[in-house]
């Protein structure tokens, strides 16, 4: 009788240690899958966002150049961002933020060619964007729908660009045409160094 009980004590005590193991499997399993979904949503907010930044250009630039389409020459706003069109209604408030950083995007008057006397173009600036956001962005329909394109590094001013001279780093878009390291994969990482979220894209209008 004594012997019985013990079996089935220890076969109590081994059912018990096997549901533990399981338990702690699909903990694990669940933790897997979980990290999967989190990877999955970021890169589709990202994807998103980037989608969200060529819509807001595209906006921006219209509202812009319909704006000024009576005056000699684009005026800078004190802010150097887009933030006093989009309280005056110049522009929606809703394509005036930079998903990136959640504030406004960046603003500044611009001459088409060095030689002007009138600021005849603007440039307005994506900053905080990570090395994979830059390279699509510069490479996407920016690149056709621009005047210029340049990148920068964060915290650098826009102001003073011209559409005929190339950036701090490389030039992707000028009035004299396309830098062809655009068709050259290793030449595009160059053009965005940063892997952090360091690179200050400039795209400009006139």
């Amino acid at each position: 009788m004594f012997c019985n009980t013990n079996r089935k004590y220890r076969g109590h005590k081994k059912a018990r240690g096997l549901a533990l193991l399981e338990i702690l499997i699909a903990i694990g399993i669940l933790g897997l899958i979980a990290a999967g979904v989190a990877t999955l949503a970021a890169r589709t907010f990202e994807k998103q966002d980037l989608k969200d930044i060529q819509t807001d250009m595209t906006d921006v630039s219209i509202a812009l150049q319909q704006v000024y389409s009576r005056a000699a020459q684009y005026v800078d706003t004190k802010s150097k961002s887009v933030q006093e069109f989009a309280d005056s209604k110049a522009i929606d408030s809703s394509v005036s933020i930079n998903p990136l950083t959640n504030s406004a995007y960046l603003f500044s008057v611009a001459k088409v060619r060095t030689t002007d006397t009138l600021n005849t173009g603007f440039v307005l600036g994506i900053d905080n964007a990570n090395q994979t956001a830059c390279n699509a962005l510069i490479t996407g329909p920016l690149l056709d729908d621009a005047d210029y394109i340049t990148v920068m590094e964060t915290g650098t001013t826009i102001a003073d660009q011209a559409f005929d001279t190339s950036g701090t780093i490389d030039i992707k878009n000028t009035t004299s045409g396309i830098n062809q390291d655009i068709y050259d994969p290793t030449a595009v990482l160059a053009l965005c160094p940063s892997t952090t979220d360091q690179n200050l894209i400039v795209i400009g209008y006139k």
